[in-house]
């Protein structure tokens, strides 16, 4: 099955959620091919600081936001992963917007929080897969890049493309360019990242939105401006990485052996 994927990179403008909107809008508008999924970053209607003014916008924009996502999901007839703020109940989330041409299909909520998110966040307690044209899709935000054991269990599931969103930080972009090869290569899948870019007062953001085949090689990549990429995830090549021992294959899953990691022997 071929699944073919637009990740989006923004600069969005802190606090101005409308026009942030309609900033993503215009991006996606300009796209001249048709896509299944579609990505986009994480807070990207927000803008992403940690503050109490973060939260109120939450309360005020969370209803308007995915209402907004919908109508724009059966507009373009995409899958639409796009990471917001949200409350449930007491707890406010950092979480992906899952929508299937139009029909709200729940929400993934960051399950590893980054230094101050654990202020103002609580954390998820599972995983979110999505069939999307015929692939299996699995979802996470940002930090959790650095967490292989969340991509090894998607993996194992059968998951053959791992689609993330990101505010990564520029300071860090080295951990960016690593993870972004190694996650792929070592599970044998594709990844596809969407990621805020430009500078603010106090940070700049990374950018390179990416999509990666299951031998590291990147299909495309934003750079460090607003804009699109687009890539096919052809996701019958995925088995291959993954059990043949020949050429640029490295038989990962084939040759894993679970209970050697189970017991340590300490000399």
């Amino acid at each position: 099955m071929v699944l073919k994927v637009c990740s989006v990179q923004t600069h969005p403008i802190n606090g101005e959620v409308e026009k942030n909107l309609k900033r993503v809008e215009g991006i996606v508008e300009s796209v001249p091919a048709a896509f299944d999924l579609l990505l986009l970053p994480e807070l990207f209607s927000t803008g992403y600081f940690m503050d109490q003014r973060l939260l109120d916008l939450i309360d005020r924009f969370q209803s308007l936001t995915v209402t907004w996502l919908e109508k724009k999901s059966k507009q373009w007839q995409v899958f639409v992963a796009a990471g917001i703020g949200r409350r449930s109940d007491d707890h406010y989330h950092n979480a992906l917007a899952l929508i299937d041409r139009g029909a709200f299909k729940g929400y993934y909520d960051k399950t590893h929080l980054f230094r101050d998110e654990k202020r103002f966040f609580s954390p998820g307690g599972r995983l979110a897969i999505a069939e999307i044209s015929g692939v299996k899709v699995g979802f996470f935000l940002c930090y959790e890049i650095g967490f292989p054991e969340i991509h090894r269990a998607y993996t194992k599931e059968g998951v053959q493309l791992l689609a993330g969103s990101f505010a990564f930080g520029k300071l860090r972009s080295r951990y960016y360019d690593v993870f972004s090869n190694a996650r792929p290569i070592e599970n044998g899948v594709f990844l596809a990242t969407s990621c805020l870019c430009g500078s603010y007062p106090d940070h700049e953001f990374n950018g390179h939105s990416r999509i990666v085949t299951p031998n590291g090689t990147i299909l495309a990549d934003a750079l460090d401006k607003e804009g699109w990429i687009l890539g096919s995830i052809d996701s019958s090549v995925v088995h291959d990485y993954q059990t043949r021992e020949e050429q640029d294959a490295n038989a990962y899953l084939l040759n894993l052996r679970e209970g050697v990691t189970h017991e340590i022997r300490i000399l």
